[in-house]
């Protein structure tokens, strides 16, 4: 299928870090379905490995994890306030009683949301200050929930409007915004829109960085990831293991893991989250009194 040479480019961020399945849905799209398809990357020499080296690893959510790498780095008061409070409204940003382990002064894994910034919020920046772009359109949507569905939320209470929002001089229009799931299947059957295997085959319901430890059902992305694109799941584990130990994500699939996971989980993590919660959340500790405090 080819299209007019002024249709609106269909822009694709290739972080290194996507399943090949889309990449290579990426190559059908651009060949046989819509021609006017272009295909960035970050800057080679910024990524992934780089990026949790220099910032550290994301962790839980992206708004935990900024909040996780300001006390970490900073001992920043609203952001522990943000984490560990049970009197704020902010929901989700609050560790639950299972994670406070997170805020221990000995836990060593340096966290940080910067790896989505670089790779690939700043590729997009750069590929829209190249092309003078004045605006675009993006499929973000509230029902993906985190801080999609919170900016949503304070753009409407500061007066703005739901589907349109401004970066600098861009305007950016969310045309799907209020879509749900159902909504989504609707318009694929309606419209027969192409879908890679990795929805058709594999079984995702959403994808993206194949490593990224915010999905929901993290358990079965990861499992068929081990099944799917077995490559790749040995990279997730090289880069991300200490993170999902962390998370407390099970993998009953992969042996040395789940060995692995239930001991750092159950003795090193569980004292560290006793402690955290005697501090924090006194009334919330008596679970995990099995576990000895010592003062910090």
């Amino acid at each position: 299928m080819q299209y007019h040479p002024n249709a609106i480019p269909a822009v694709y961020c290739n972080t290194g870090l996507e399943l090949k399945a889309t990449n290579d849905f990426i190559d059908y799209i651009s060949e046989y379905y819509y021609t006017n398809t272009k295909v960035i990357r970050p800057d080679p020499t910024k990524l992934f490995p780089w990026i949790i080296e220099r910032y550290g690893k994301p962790m839980k959510s992206k708004l935990k994890s900024e909040n996780l790498s300001r006390w970490q780095k900073n001992k920043n008061q609203t952001a522990l306030e943000l984490l560990t409070s049970m009197d704020h409204g902010y929901a989700k940003t609050r560790l639950a009683n299972k994670d406070m382990h997170l805020v221990h002064p000995d836990f060593d894994i340096m966290i940080s949301e910067k790896c989505c910034k670089n790779l690939k919020k700043r590729p997009f920046d750069e590929f829209a200050k190249r092309e003078l772009m004045k605006g675009y359109l993006t499929g973000l949507r509230i029902a993906e929930g985190g801080a999609r569905e919170l900016n949503a939320s304070q753009r409407l209470k500061n007066g703005g409007k739901l589907c349109t929002t401004y970066k600098k001089n861009i305007i950016v229009k969310m045309p799907i915004i209020d879509w749900s799931d159902n909504d989504i299947d609707t318009f694929i059957k309606e419209y027969n829109i192409p879908l890679s295997i990795a929805y058709t085959q594999y079984g995702f319901t959403r994808t993206g960085c194949f490593l990224c430890p915010f999905s929901l059902s993290l358990t079965h992305d990861l499992s068929r990831l081990h099944t799917y694109e077995p490559e790749r799941y040995v990279v997730a584990m090289k880069w991300m293991k200490d993170v999902y130990i962390a998370q407390n994500v099970c993998l009953p699939f992969d042996l040395a893991y789940e060995k692995e996971r239930k001991e750092k989980w159950e003795m090193q993590y569980g004292k560290m989250r006793y402690e955290s919660l005697l501090l924090y959340r006194p009334t919330k500790a008596n679970k995990y009194k099995s576990y000895q405090p010592s003062l910090f």
